[in-house]
């Protein structure tokens, strides 16, 4: 989060079963930061994983992407709460 800017947005795609997942978010969390959990259509995830689907020789390192979660962070002071 150093280099991010004070408005700026971190954007990851995270795998739910890689060692360290929880403990990057709750760094996150730790330093001021919110997550959302972005929606992405049916058609865009089976194209990010087409390369791991297609792969018979094992060259594609990793898992399918069906699996992963794309997050958005941003600093707590920027999310609007309604009042």
């Amino acid at each position: 989060t150093a280099l991010l800017r004070p408005k700026g947005l971190l954007i990851g795609a995270l795998p739910d079963l890689r060692a360290g997942i929880a403990s990057f978010e709750e760094d996150l969390q730790m330093r001021g930061m919110v997550a959302a959990q972005v929606t992405l259509k049916k058609e865009v995830i089976e194209a990010a994983s087409r390369p791991y689907d297609e792969d018979p020789y094992g060259l594609v390192a990793g898992g399918s992407a069906k699996e992963y979660r794309v997050m958005l962070w941003r600093y707590a002071q920027q999310v609007k709460t309604s009042p």
